[in-house]
């Protein structure tokens, strides 16, 4: 299973298919399932390579990703010549063309919907295999099929470039169960405060899988917008696994705040990489600075290979122990 995609800097490909190499595993044989949890950039840039070399994989998407009135919005973009699409916004079309010309079908993410199922007699190592969607809610859904509307340009009013809707409405969690081991892909879902919306919508459901999941992949770069205490209260573990990856536009996240606030909650909070404020906050001693700024000694960083966590958990043990591996930028929050 693959879940959104983006480019390594470094090579050009995308991260996923480049780490797959290098463990050797063959997407076309392997893969079963893509997910593309929303349209951004920074989640779907390198999805249609991903979805080429998966060849036998289902794809999945947020229902409102494969509706007509989306992608009548994308044509109508790409037909206009002063006007563009987001490249997040082509490559979903791109993908989904792919499973047209495939003959296969979209399947749909909504909230507590079933996406795969792997039979325990099945999967080799005699554990049941589950892939739910606890997002988007009904009311998202409508909401971003509502929104859908004021993107399409209009003859005769400049519009220059498809704006993304914000905050995520339609954003897809995962919830992945194999046997007693549980993950929650956190995307880059908000939380609002409207209830029937958000992250309000999945921990007040009813309907959603039970038990709690010892890894967490953190929503929305560890934001305070993608927050909802009870996530750390009723979908996980204590000292669950929480990763994150950092976001180095605008304010950078996460910001200092947003890191205490992580760390307080768990002590196994890591990080794909420290964004560009949180480097800077960690300057030198102010001797050493001036120092270097007196000689006119200027540092730069070293650019190290693209951060990676890794979290392994042997199949066969009865009690989940969590293994990590950092690399490059990789490091503990």
């Amino acid at each position: 299973m693959l879940v959104d995609s983006c480019i390594d800097s470094s090579t050009g490909n995308p991260a996923a298919l480049d780490y797959l190499a290098t463990i050797g595993i063959a997407p076309a044989t392997s893969i079963d399932l893509v997910v593309a949890t929303h349209w951004h950039d920074d989640h779907v840039r390198g999805l249609r390579a991903v979805l080429e070399a998966s060849e036998l994989a289902t794809f999945s998407c947020s229902a409102a990703l494969g509706e007509q009135e989306f992608l009548s919005m994308v044509d109508a973009y790409e037909k206009r010549p002063l006007t563009k699409a987001t490249s997040g916004v082509r490559e979903i079309n791109e993908v989904l063309k792919i499973v047209v010309a495939r003959g296969g079908v979209v399947r749909p993410s909504l909230s507590d919907r079933l996406l795969y199922r792997l039979p325990a007699e099945n999967s080799g190592h005699g554990n049941l295999v589950e892939v739910h969607a606890l997002s988007p809610s009904d009311s998202e859904y409508r909401r971003f099929m509502k929104s859908i509307g004021s993107l399409v340009p209009i003859a005769g009013q400049p519009k220059t470039r498809c704006q993304s809707i914000a905050p995520n409405d339609s954003a897809v969690v995962i919830w992945i169960q194999i046997g007693n081991r549980s993950v929650v892909l956190g995307s880059d879902l908000e939380e609002t405060g409207v209830n029937g919306v958000g992250w309000s919508a999945i921990v007040s459901s009813t309907t959603r899988p039970g038990g709690r999941a010892d890894v967490y992949k953190v929503a929305h770069h560890g934001s305070r917008s993608g927050h909802h205490p009870q996530v750390w209260t009723q979908l996980l573990t204590a000292d669950a696994f929480a990763i994150l990856t950092p976001w180095n536009k605008n304010i950078g996240l996460p910001t200092s705040d947003d890191v205490n606030r992580l760390n307080g909650l768990t002590p196994n909070a890591y990080i794909t990489a420290q964004h560009s404020r949180m480097i800077a906050a960690a300057r030198r001693d102010p001797v050493v600075e001036k120092t270097l700024r007196d000689h006119k000694i200027k540092i730069r960083s070293i650019k190290q290979p693209m951060g990676m966590i890794q979290l392994r958990n042997p199949i066969a043990s009865q009690s989940p122990g969590w293994q990590v591996s950092l690399r490059g930028t990789a490091t503990h929050l």
